[in-house]
């Protein structure tokens, strides 16, 4: 009775080691990322301020068609973009949070080039829903990760951190870029009415 007391005692620690360990890796993913952002914002600032502000777009204006396609990839939010789009973009006082999510919408496709929202995503279930499913699956994958590290005395070893930093690329980060996304979503149809002063950039139907 001891031995089995010992044994499930073990196993429990085990399984809130495995927990706390996926728990970890995961806020020192999102904290890298977090970081990885804030330097890519101080970038963007100094290159959009160096190319884009009031004084210095007239100068880039006037520039080939190259070099204005240049100064935008230099900038992460414009890459990919016309020199006269992103003129257009700024000349509109949409906020930078506006933009980024609808460019966030834009690039998981959710909306088209011209922010309009696509027809499947017209009806959708609401946020709520759909955040009590995934994080019931977030559940069920520390629940289902913890047992098969356990069963298999994968704790501590090379391959099994390997297998946990796979799920959690596999699994769990896209489930929580997937909510985010969705909220964004939600935000999209809340506000789509309010968007519509920016029409020399958004063509909202």
């Amino acid at each position: 009775m001891e031995l089995l007391d010992e044994s499930s005692v073990k196993i429990a620690i085990n399984i809130i080691g495995t927990i706390m360990t996926v728990i970890t890796t995961i806020v020192a993913i999102f904290s890298y990322k977090n970081n990885s952002y804030n330097k890519k914002i101080i970038q963007d600032f100094e290159q959009a301020n160096k190319y884009f502000s009031k004084k210095n777009i007239q100068i880039i204006e006037s520039e080939h068609r190259i070099l204005k396609d240049m100064a935008c990839n230099t900038i992460s939010y414009f890459k990919g973009k016309r020199f006269e789009v992103i003129k257009d973009i700024i000349e509109s006082e949409i906020s930078l949070l506006e933009f980024s999510r609808l460019e966030s919408l834009r690039k998981a496709g959710y909306i088209d080039e011209k922010y309009n929202l696509l027809n499947k995503y017209r009806e959708t279930k609401k946020i709520k829903t759909i955040k009590y499913i995934c994080y019931f699956l977030l559940i069920l994958y520390l629940i289902i990760i913890s047992i098969i590290s356990v069963y298999f005395k994968l704790i501590g070893t090379p391959l099994g951190f390997i297998i946990l930093i796979t799920s959690i690329s596999i699994i769990e980060i896209p489930i929580l870029k997937y909510i985010e996304n969705r909220e964004i979503l939600e935000w999209f149809k809340e506000n789509g009415n309010s968007l519509k002063k920016y029409n020399s950039i958004i063509q909202l139907t």
